[in-house]
């Protein structure tokens, strides 16, 4: 029989075949029941806080809150900062603990503290601007350009340090190895003593005195951590530019930026910077002889070491929103410009032709430790000086990060590891992701009393929730100055009562406002307009005086 033809059932196999089926939807029918039956006495009914719980979304702010005063606690911190960035927006700045123990200071998100190594990016992204430019090239031999600091009694120790490039002090392929031998930058005291000069030692004479010892390898041949070799770069950046490096920096590459308050630290606690934290060591520590003359025994971070000649490679004082800033500006996203060309920040994150990186998952770029990640990659580094640590982060899906304490726990490497995961954690357990962008508001923040508000629209009735609130002293005298008479009543309107939706907005009866969206406010009429305003901006900011102190109120649309 031909397999592809079809011959037609009789009638009694039919009735056979539909008993069969009737049969086997009957057996199917009561297992489904028992099966239901089964899985309802068996199943527990969710709590009320449970279905809560599910239905619950978690900020960036509630969701590093809920990690950050733990770990501070754990490691016997006082203070820190985070900072989160999403698709290069700022979506959270948040201040932990005190600043100052004595005074219980609390720690804003702009405070600024000693970020240590965290300084070794920002001195690659400077010497890679000034290769962009054409001022100096990679392979340079970099001693021959600041062939003007000369060696002890005239003499090279080890002609080798002549074939030192750019490219080997970026990468840290040197010659030096801090294990082997030791790191110049934490014996000021001794090499100025060898130099017959007065402590403590300047990056010069350190460069100088480095001059006269041999390498501990030969340039290019692998990777050692070297603080002193960025210490050369920043010598390098002062010759070719004919600025110190502290200025060229600042002017060249954090003002584009938008970064202001950035500067080189200062050893002693006397000479701390406006907004600047107190550092401490950890409990138990000891006291270390001063590299400053006839100052004896010392806390470590006030005089145990000597931060001004460690600027370009840790010496820099920042926030943590300007560390996001600096990240932002650098990492080939499209919403903020970067101050480098495309092709040079892929050429900073590359990995370096050396030994250690051929079969490695990570490497170290210019100025930055690097981790491919399919198609992208994760940018880190980590920073600690006795009284401080920090962590920097550009991860591979358009978020970045940066934290930084206060204090320098004993064990501080397991330290940095745990707050790398516990940062991590903290990023995924977010589930409402603001839309706002709080750079802004950072903007001359220290002229600023700032109230940020969040509008949630559409609602009938918005309803509001304060974000953050910075407190900063109002620089009244200084910001007269700057702006003009901005807080004579001529040059504003005091608002006596308000309508129902402008107290919603945040005003207070009595409130002189000066100015919306940068437009001088002269009359009631001007403030009433701004309710028209909102539907179709994304932020507003109203400046304004209340109780003698200036205020910057930005409305942010969700």
């Amino acid at each position: 029989m031909n397999s592809r033809r079809c011959a037609s059932p009789s009638s009694h196999n039919l009735m056979a075949q539909g008993k069969k089926i009737s049969s086997i939807l009957f057996f199917i029918f009561i297992f489904f029941i028992y099966s239901s039956l089964s899985y309802f006495s068996c199943h527990e009914e969710s709590s009320p806080e449970e279905e809560q719980n599910k239905r619950k979304t978690v900020t960036p702010a509630e969701s590093f809150a809920q990690v950050i005063p733990d770990f501070m606690k754990e490691w016997d911190i006082p203070g820190g900062a985070v900072a989160l960035v999403k698709d290069e927006k700022l979506v959270m700045a948040e201040g932990y603990g005190v600043a100052n123990k004595e005074t219980q200071e609390s720690v804003s998100p702009d405070s600024l503290f000693r970020i240590a190594s965290l300084s070794k990016p920002i001195t690659a992204t400077a010497i890679l601007k000034l290769y962009e430019e054409g001022w100096l090239n990679l392979d340079d031999q970099a001693f021959y350009l600041i062939s003007d600091i000369e060696p002890p009694n005239g003499q090279v120790k080890d002609k080798r340090i002549y074939k030192i490039t750019i490219r080997d002090l970026l990468q840290h392929s040197g010659g030096w190895d801090r294990e082997k031998s030791f790191d110049p930058m934490f014996k000021s005291r001794e090499i100025a003593e060898a130099m017959g000069v007065k402590p403590p030692a300047e990056a010069e004479t350190i460069i100088k005195y480095m001059l006269g010892q041999p390498l501990d390898f030969t340039p290019g041949e692998r990777y050692a951590y070297s603080n002193f070799g960025y210490c050369v770069l920043g010598r390098i950046i002062e010759r070719v530019t004919g600025m110190t490096y502290e200025e060229y920096v600042q002017k060249k590459i954090l003002s584009p930026m938008g970064i202001t308050k950035m500067r080189i630290g200062h050893s002693l606690k006397e000479d701390r910077a406006p907004g600047e934290v107190i550092y401490y060591d950890y409990p138990g520590a000891s006291l270390v002889l001063s590299v400053f003359p006839n100052m004896g025994l010392v806390p470590y971070p006030y005089g145990g070491f000597y931060l001004e000649a460690m600027d370009a490679h840790g010496g820099w004082l920042a926030s943590v929103v300007d560390l996001m800033s600096f990240v932002t500006s650098i990492d080939r996203q499209e919403h903020r410009p970067d101050i480098l060309q495309d092709e040079t920040i892929k050429l900073m994150v590359s990995r370096p032709n050396l030994p250690d990186w051929v079969a490695s998952d990570w490497y170290y770029a210019f100025g930055w430790q690097v981790r491919p990640v399919g198609d992208q990659a994760n940018w880190w580094h980590t920073g600690s000086l006795p009284g401080t640590i920090g962590l920097m982060v550009k991860a591979y899906n358009g978020l970045a990060w940066a934290a930084l304490f206060n204090s320098r726990p004993f064990n501080y490497k397991t330290c940095l590891q745990e707050l790398d995961n516990l940062i991590w954690q903290a990023v995924s357990n977010i589930t409402e992701w603001p839309s706002y962008d709080l750079f802004p508001v950072f903007k001359e923040s220290n002229s600023y009393q700032t109230i940020i508000k969040e509008i949630k629209i559409p609602d009938k009735n918005p309803r509001f929730s304060e974000v953050m609130a910075t407190r900063y002293a109002s620089f009244l005298a200084g910001l007269k100055k700057e702006r003009g008479n901005l807080l004579g009543l001529e040059s504003g309107i005091e608002i006596k009562s308000l309508p129902l939706e402008l107290k919603k907005l945040g005003f207070c009866p009595g409130d002189v406002i000066l100015e919306i969206n940068g437009e001088i406010i002269t009359c009631l009429e001007d403030v009433l307009s701004l309710k028209k305003e909102i539907p179709g901006r994304k932020d507003w900011t109203v400046i304004l005086t209340r109780g003698g102190k200036l205020i910057r109120i930005v409305i942010l649309l969700r």
